[in-house]
């Protein structure tokens, strides 16, 4: 299978490497009634993800739920950052969209509410950042017009427009939901290569730089906190002995950006 045709079955989502989605035949048929009512003939990709990422939004809530059957979210209506990636690539790859995992990670600033929960957790399940707490969030690509562009229902996030928008500029943003307070601007961010969640690339320098944050008042801090991350993959998070420098960096940076 080639990766557009990976990019396009609903009916066997890979979430790792080790573990597929197998959706059944009665999610399938809810699924295309769902496409049916949001009248998606004659637009276009962006335009059918937007309303993809409506029905989504609205139908869909965001809390702590760990589901991973396309099944069981629908009968709960909602679920977890994965629960709404799945359910994302699912429709999207149904209506003929490429889709594929997004995973970012970020670091958090210890005092705020959220940030205590997540480095709780992080420490007993030993996967913070070389001792720092934080916080990581999943969403979907889809393809559009020859590129790929976010699409993330649970923060109600539909192209790259939306994207930087929502995410870095539109400040009232970050209070809105607890969606908006669990995630935090994404300093690294990569992208499936064919196993879901697993074995993924580094894309944050394509999608976090001077271009996209031309504007942002805290753009050169973001920008020095990107190219510290900028090489690593996924496992390099949990490596112990972080040079010294670098923890002062991150501690600096990113006590910076989270006052804004």
């Amino acid at each position: 299978m080639d990766a557009r045709d990976s990019c396009l079955n609903y009916r066997e989502i890979v979430l790792s490497g080790r573990e597929t989605v197998q959706v059944d035949a009665d999610s399938i048929a809810w699924g295309r009634r769902v496409l049916l009512g949001l009248e998606l003939e004659g637009l276009s990709d962006l335009e059918r993800a937007r309303r993809i990422r409506g029905y989504l939004s609205d139908s869909f809530s965001y809390n702590f739920g760990r589901s991973k059957s396309v099944r069981e979210i629908i009968r709960k209506k909602g679920g977890n950052c994965v629960s709404h990636s799945l359910m994302g690539i699912f429709l999207l790859r149904l209506a003929d969209i490429p889709a594929k995992f997004a995973h970012e990670v970020h670091i958090i600033k210890r005092y705020r509410p959220i940030s205590l929960y997540v480095g709780f957790w992080a420490a007993q399940e030993n996967s913070g950042i070389n001792s720092f707490w934080h916080n990581d969030h999943v969403w979907v690509w889809f393809r559009n017009a020859g590129g790929w562009e976010p699409f993330d229902s649970a923060l109600d996030v539909c192209g790259m427009e939306e994207f930087y928008g929502k995410r870095f500029f539109r400040l009232e943003e970050s209070g809105k939901g607890l969606a908006q307070k669990w995630t935090g601007p994404p300093f690294i961010v990569w992208e499936s290569v064919g196993e879901g969640l697993a074995a993924m690339r580094n894309i944050t320098p394509s999608v976090i730089n001077a271009g996209s944050l031309m504007t942002l008042e805290y753009r050169d801090d973001l920008l020095e906190l990107v190219d510290l991350f900028k090489n690593w993959d996924k496992d390099d998070l949990y490596k112990e002995n972080l040079p010294e420098h670098m923890i002062r960096k991150i501690r600096a940076l990113s006590a910076k950006w989270f006052r804004r």
